[in-house]
């Protein structure tokens, strides 16, 4: 979709998934509570104006409730401590791996092929943030997916296919920068 044009980048601080909220005194502290929208469809469909899109979450709340749009209450979250949000559980201060994607990760089977591969990949690649030296781990696997590199699954390869099962159990909680400082 980015390619495409119909979405774009967004650096702006009202999009970020955790919010810093600036104080009277000019320090800045984490929101304690988050609420989650889950729309049916049409969220991304709302045009902006080329000077407002730095604004465009909160300028979306607004439209959401304008054109009456509708969201999936199932999937939807208000005034909570903690929030999943994509694939990522944020938490005042921290943010994590979702527990869920983790066991997935643990109950994987050893790929049988590179379409397997790269599912594997795809998942775990997705918390390389959370994991010191994941394409080193990673490399052995990684050279499976070359355009001439014939399938071979030997013990190198299960090995760095463990160790990436592991890492991704095993990553830590990234904390949040204290702003104070």
């Amino acid at each position: 979709m980015l390619q495409a044009g119909i979405i774009r980048d967004n650096n702006s601080p009202f999009a970020s998934p955790v919010v810093m909220v600036k104080k009277k005194d000019g320090s800045w502290r984490q929101a304690n509570y988050f609420s989650k929208l889950d729309l049916r469809s049409g969220y991304h469909q709302i045009r902006m104006c080329e000077q407002d899109a730095s604004k465009q979450p909160l300028k979306r709340m607004r439209v959401i409730k304008k054109l009456l749009l509708f969201a999936k209450k199932s999937k939807c979250t208000f005034g909570a401590t903690q929030v999943e949000y994509l694939g990522h559980v944020i938490c005042r201060g921290t943010v994590s791996m979702d527990r869920a994607k983790i066991a997935s990760v643990l109950d994987w089977p050893s790929p049988r092929s590179v379409k397997e591969l790269r599912g594997f990949l795809g998942l775990s690649g997705y918390y390389r943030r959370f994991i010191r030296g994941y394409g080193l781990i990673a490399k052995p696997l990684t050279l499976l997916l070359r355009q001439r590199a014939s399938w071979q699954w030997t013990a190198l390869e299960q090995v760095a296919f463990e160790q990436l099962k592991s890492a991704v159990c095993q990553a830590p909680v990234l904390i949040l920068p204290d702003f104070q400082d």
